[in-house]
């Protein structure tokens, strides 16, 4: 177990394998290295256009493709 402490305006975001697992036409994973990158473009941000800045890259990423397994996002910002 591991604990963390969030500061103030610290957000913590939880993804199901849906998301990493996504796959782009050409088989690529989304990948963790990739949700990093859309979270630093979306830093800064309110907590409804992180949500959905991460979910447009993603439908972006798979070219709009039908999903094959769950996607969930989940963003907590301490405030």
């Amino acid at each position: 177990m591991q604990t963390v402490a969030l500061g103030h305006n610290d957000i913590l975001l939880g993804v199901t394998d849906g998301v990493t697992e996504a796959r782009s036409p050409s088989d690529e994973l989304y990948s963790r290295a990739r949700i990093e990158q859309s979270v630093k473009a979306a830093a800064k941000t309110s907590t409804q256009k992180f949500i959905q800045g991460i979910k447009e890259d993603l439908s972006r990423f798979t070219q709009y493709a039908d999903q094959a397994d769950d996607i969930a996002i989940l963003v907590l910002q301490r405030s």
